[in-house]
């Protein structure tokens, strides 16, 4: 009698574990079916986008690219050859690449390098010589941009400026190094010694912001 009541005290025992753990899996079945409306299951589309090909957002425009060209003559009309252009990017503050005037005075910037639309300055310069323009600054227009010509004109030694008054300097190991040209001329001969001292070099910024100068005159020694 006592075998058969704990039988039955076992069996009930394990009919209230079994109704006690029922609801949980019911619970659990209902979360795996019934998932939220605002949920996207994996059976549904999902839509993609890209920034990059949205509609509203404009493509990046590609550079124009344009040539600048010009001639320098003498007074005659002859072509003066081996003068120096510098051409400088005044919107991105960048030297293009330095070209030279051919035997017919010809030159025109680097392929690929000037954009249409930028403003440029121009520089000539070779030794010996000043030129009826400089400093020339233009707006690259589409295809080619050609400036009107430049008059270049040969100036003799003897009237070039040398006054060693101009100039701040360094002497060391008996010889000279200009530092800076304090003068206001347009047109100097770079003097072959100071205080009896050969010159030998001339510093980075000896003529930074010096606007008058347009021609400068080296000795070959």
């Amino acid at each position: 009698m006592k075998r058969m009541r704990s039988r039955l005290v076992s069996i009930l025992l394990i009919i209230a574990m079994l109704t006690t753990m029922l609801p949980v899996q019911v619970f659990a079945t209902e979360l795996e079916v019934e998932a939220p409306a605002d949920i996207v299951t994996a059976s549904e589309p999902i839509e993609v986008f890209s920034t990059a090909t949205q509609s509203n957002i404009a493509p990046q425009s590609d550079f124009s690219f344009t040539t600048i060209s010009g001639k320098v003559t003498d007074a005659s009309g002859n072509g003066v050859a081996g003068v120096s252009v510098m051409l400088y990017n005044y919107d991105e503050n960048v030297a293009l690449t330095l070209c030279s005037t051919s035997t017919s005075g010809a030159w025109q910037s680097v392929e690929y390098e000037a954009i249409t639309g930028y403003t440029y300055t121009i520089r000539f310069y070779k030794a010996g010589y000043t030129f009826s323009e400089n400093d020339i600054q233009i707006v690259a227009l589409s295809g080619s941009t050609t400036i009107d010509t430049v008059i270049a004109t040969a100036v003799e030694v003897n009237d070039l400026e040398c006054n060693p008054a101009d100039y701040s300097y360094e002497v060391k190991s008996e010889t000279v190094t200009i530092t800076k040209y304090n003068g206001a001329d347009t047109a100097i001969s770079i003097p072959a010694e100071l205080e009896g001292y050969p010159v030998v070099a001339i510093g980075d910024r000896a003529f930074a912001n010096i606007t008058t100068l347009k021609t400068v005159w080296l000795s070959e020694t």
